[in-house]
């Protein structure tokens, strides 16, 4: 729910802010196409002033002055002034996550690993890449942008032989075999952003605040004849910062294709925290501990896209980007900051947010201008 009043805030900012400093440029124009002179060389004057901020007064390296129809022979760049007043960009993405780290999570006897965080293999998940651009004049523009990918999840079984087994966690919990353990790990990610942005015709510099929410789960279920004992390790980040970032049109021909891209980067507050709980059925034992911290993260991206346009406002979006996330808390890197789980009751515990993660994968999508 956090998020989703995050993206109601920015929303409502993005259009108050859009109202305020589109009624502003609208005076200043007013007053610049409706002098009050009583001389000639005073109109002059105005009216060389209103063909200077008029954005689609340039000409171009090849003497092109109706930059505005993309379909002309003109420098693309030239472009940028003569854009539509509102752009919305929606893409489908399909990104890989790497495996989580962590190390051995369970261990037969004579420490032989039984599980590993490595053998989490969560695949591709599919999401949305929202953005929406408001051009406020030639030199700025206001974006708000949500990207959501779905949850990862790996899952599956092993044995746990005959023997005194353990949990690395600190001290080490130790159970006996032989039984069945399945394990479940689920990810999920989930940003929201806002930014100001400085037009440089083919390029483009922004700043602004974003917000991130990482929610991880490590479940097992162990059983045996006339027992069944569940081990839940849940965390979460939240993550509050600003960032900086930078756009440019790479490479663009007469027809209208251009290949774009984009760079952000910026240090957060990550507001993490962690839970655990052992319950169990055929023998009195609950165990369960929370812990939470403070820690700086990072976050960064990185992405190159195709733009070839089907009509006058509708373009084609297909292209690769990555994101990297370093000084999170990891579900499968809290195992080993959890308290002996063999004592009933809360057991004392810390919350590692050492945890890197980097996602990378295609977006495919349009764009419309109006």
């Amino acid at each position: 729910m956090r998020i989703w009043s995050l993206v109601a805030a920015i929303a409502l900012t993005f259009l108050l802010g859009t109202a305020s400093l589109r009624a502003d440029a609208t005076y200043q124009v007013a007053d610049i196409a409706n002098p009050v002179s009583d001389n000639a060389s005073e109109t002059n004057l105005v009216s060389t002033s209103a063909a200077a901020v008029s954005p689609c007064s340039c000409t171009d390296a090849v003497g092109c002055t109706s930059c505005c129809n993309q379909y002309a022979a003109c420098d693309q760049c030239c472009c940028n002034d003569c854009v539509a007043p509102w752009r919305i960009q929606v893409g489908y993405i399909n990104m890989s996550r790497n495996r989580p780290s962590g190390g051995v999570l369970f261990a037969g006897p004579g420490g032989v690993p039984l599980l590993d965080a490595n053998q989490f293999d969560l695949g591709n998940q599919s999401g949305v890449d929202a953005d929406l651009r408001r051009t406020l004049n030639q030199y700025w523009d206001l974006d708000a942008r949500y990207l959501w990918i779905s949850d990862y999840g790996a899952s599956g079984t092993f044995a746990v032989p005959a023997g005194l087994s353990s949990i690395p966690t600190n001290p080490v919990s130790f159970f006996g075999g032989p039984a069945q353990a399945d394990y479940r790990y689920q990810s999920a990610i989930q940003t929201a952003e806002i930014n100001m942005r400085r037009n440089y015709g083919c390029w483009g510099l922004s700043g602004g605040f974003r917000y991130v929410e990482l929610e991880e789960q490590f479940y097992t279920l162990y059983t045996q004849p006339g027992i069944a004992q569940d081990t839940d390790w849940k965390t979460l980040n939240n993550l509050y910062g600003f960032q900086l970032g930078a756009d440019a049109i790479l490479w663009q021909n007469q027809r209208g294709l251009r290949i774009d891209s984009f760079l952000k980067a910026g240090i957060y507050g990550n507001a993490a925290s962690s839970s655990f709980n052992v319950t169990s059925i055929g023998f009195p034992l609950t165990v369960t501990s929370a812990s939470d911290a403070g820690h700086t993260a990072f976050l960064g991206e990185l992405g190159f896209m195709g733009v070839y346009p089907l009509t006058e406002h509708l373009s084609l979006r297909a292209g690769y980007q990555m994101m990297w996330v370093s000084g999170v808390a990891l579900a499968s890197e809290q195992v080993a900051a959890t308290g002996n789980i063999n004592i009933p009751g809360t057991t004392p515990s810390s919350i590692d947010t050492s945890g890197d993660l980097f996602y990378h994968g295609v977006n495919v999508g349009l764009e419309i201008t109006w």
